[in-house]
């Protein structure tokens, strides 16, 4: 955190994912965030006492527990993929109205849930896409915004979205959407954090190798990711 903090253009928001299974961790790490100066706290849902962590009353506790004690405000992770679990919309709404908890990354997909929660929340609760396969349609729903893997190999195209949607020029954006949708699915569903960092390798970026036990891609898998890519790179 302290060497992306160092890195940071002057101005950036920096959001520190700090999820952890129990308050305590979550806090320190929040904490910690804050005093190196982030300005918000990702937190993810806890998971892995799974009978006792998938309850919406254990997961409103321990988000309510966080934000008391943060001192910086909290963003809800919701990626049931990892986890296994999803937030429901009603735990969200009740949550959006914690004066420290001010948004969502969801990065489920399921866009009629993103619906669901979007008409229940508080006004002015952030919802952020997670989803680099649907993050057009997640817009249209309401979503506010994006943090996106697939953005890390492919920025500009992830913005040009964002300004078809800002412009409202649907054909744009519906278009671009199209071009990222495949490269998304293959990299989240496939070839993962290996593959997205070995995108980022392609692109010009640095992605380099994921730490262990995470694998870099395979030959055959570099063919594939580098053919997915190739009318995409800039």
């Amino acid at each position: 955190m302290a060497w992306v903090k160092e890195a940071s253009a002057e101005g950036k928001i920096l959001i520190a994912g700090v999820g952890a299974e129990s308050v305590a961790e979550t806090v320190r790490l929040s904490n910690i965030a804050a005093d190196l100066g982030y300005h918000a706290a990702l937190a993810l849902t806890p998971f892995y006492y799974r009978h006792q962590m998938h309850r919406p009353d254990t997961q409103a506790l321990y988000f309510k527990a966080v934000a008391d004690r943060s001192k910086i405000p909290v963003l809800l992770y919701n990626i049931p993929q990892v986890t296994g679990y999803s937030l429901p919309a009603e735990i969200v709404a009740e949550l959006s109205h914690h004066p420290n908890i001010f948004g969502m990354k969801d990065s489920s997909g399921d866009l009629m849930n993103l619906k669901n929660t979007v008409a229940v929340v508080k006004p002015g609760f952030q919802i952020v896409s997670g989803s680099g396969a649907n993050f057009w349609d997640a817009l249209q729903l309401g979503a506010s915004g994006a943090i996106l893997a697939i953005a890390n190999a492919l920025p500009y195209a992830c913005l040009t979205i964002w300004e078809a949607f800002r412009r409202r020029e649907p054909e744009a954006g519906a278009d671009w959407q199209a071009r990222i949708a495949h490269a998304a699915q293959i990299v989240g569903g496939k070839h993962g954090i290996g593959g997205l960092k070995y995108a980022m390798d392609l692109n010009g970026f640095y992605g380099g190798p994921p730490r262990l036990p995470l694998m870099p891609p395979s030959p055959a898998a570099q063919e594939e990711l580098a053919d997915v890519f190739r009318d995409l790179l800039t």
